[in-house]
């Protein structure tokens, strides 16, 4: 293997090593932190406006 496939190899593990242990400790935060309302990780949709606007007339409004 030529010098520059080493250190390509060597690169290569270092960022997967420094991936792997930022995906691991913020797992680990997730985890450890009480989940508030204003960080939760699913958002709600809210219907805003008339209910008549999900299921329009089947007559034109003139």
């Amino acid at each position: 293997m030529s010098k520059a496939g080493r250190i390509g190899a060597i690169l290569i593990l270092t960022l997967g090593l420094l991936d792997l242990t930022a995906i691991l400790f913020a797992s680990h935060r997730s985890c450890a932190e009480p989940v508030r309302p204003d960080r939760a990780a699913v958002s709600v949709p809210v219907l805003v406006g008339p209910i008549e606007a999900l299921d329009p007339p089947s007559q034109p409004v003139l």
